[in-house]
């Protein structure tokens, strides 16, 4: 079909933001909901009825953390070489992304603030939710029965969600604004 030809820069921006942000998304609020009513034991559920739920708030915490590192590495290492290339398929400098957002005063902002939230913020999602994660496999069966311990974890999991997510919508404003063709 004529028309659906991707570049390679193209492709890797779908799957880091498309593929792996709408897995994140979806694992990452199965994994909020789970922690949270992780809590609702007092009694109307008995162990037996609990490890099930259990191992899938591991797993879910796991699969969360594992997809953000993936979206964090492919950002870092794939996708920002190619938003800083001054010399990409020998186009002027001043077309390429974070040269271009630069050299307009009204955009400079764009590259400023909202870069340097993706360049951190997306590190800190990946280690807030491998945190929470190890937290979920450690000390399990307790989240059941310590509330500060389930705050705590829920904390550390939601601040992680938040920061991806802004990370993530800066992202795809960013890629509205200056896409990596």
């Amino acid at each position: 079909m004529e028309g659906w030809a991707f570049s390679a820069r193209a492709l890797w921006s779908l799957v880091h933001g498309v593929v792996l942000g709408g897995i994140f998304l979806i694992a990452a609020v199965a994994g909020l909901l789970g922690i949270y009513s992780y809590g609702l034991r007092d009694g109307w559920r008995t162990d037996s009825e609990l490890q099930p739920h259990l191992r899938r708030l591991s797993a879910g915490t796991w699969i969360t953390a594992l997809v953000v590192w993936l979206m964090t590495i492919s950002g870092t290492f794939i996708l920002y070489p190619w938003y800083r290339d001054p010399t990409w398929a020998g186009m002027p400098r001043y077309l390429v992304s974070r040269t271009y957002l630069l050299t307009q005063e009204e955009l400079a902002v764009w590259h400023v603030y909202g870069m340097a939230w993706k360049e951190h913020m997306g590190w800190l999602a990946a280690i807030l939710a491998t945190v929470a994660a190890a937290i979920t496999v450690q000390y399990g069966p307790q989240l059941g029965e310590d509330d500060f311990l389930r705050q705590i974890t829920l904390a550390i999991f939601g601040i992680s969600f938040l920061a991806a997510g802004i990370a993530g919508l800066l992202g795809s404003l960013l890629t509205k604004l200056m896409p990596l063709l």
